[in-house]
């Protein structure tokens, strides 16, 4: 059976009606009428209460927060976002590289171009004979 329907057949049996319904509640007003000052002070001390346990709330930070306090922001989408930015400025003529390249070259001494020396070292002669590299193989067996 459905609550509606024992609802219908309870009413049906009931004379007294409201009388039972009052006694159904089970709760009776205090006898002491309560006057605004209570009322208001009772408002106030429940709002203390909300703002309170909201408070504790609130200092309860997890492990997140706290990291986050001390971290940096992340900045990587704006830094992207220049560099994009930057490489769509005119890039620098090929004219231009020229004269850097060849304005920085030749200030260290592996940047120095090559000197006439070592094309005369090419065209000396060796201090050994073909008798001298035949006998070197001899004794090494190459």
């Amino acid at each position: 059976m459905s609550f509606s329907i024992v609802k219908k057949a309870l009413e049906l049996f009931d004379d007294e009606g409201d009388k039972d319904k009052d006694s159904l509640k089970g709760k009776k007003k205090s006898s002491k009428p309560s006057t605004e000052k209570q009322d208001k002070f009772k408002k106030k001390r429940k709002e203390h209460r909300k703002l309170e346990k909201n408070l504790k709330k609130a200092k309860q930070l997890t492990a997140f927060d706290e990291r986050d306090k001390y971290m940096a922001p992340d900045r990587r989408a704006a830094n992207v976002q220049l560099l994009r930015e930057l490489s769509t400025l005119g890039a620098a003529s090929e004219k231009t590289v020229d004269k850097v390249v060849q304005h920085h070259t030749g200030r260290l001494s592996k940047n120095r171009a090559v000197k006439q020396n070592e094309g005369k070292s090419a065209n000396q002669q060796s201090v050994f004979t073909d008798k001298d590299f035949d006998k070197f193989e001899k004794e090494y067996a190459f």
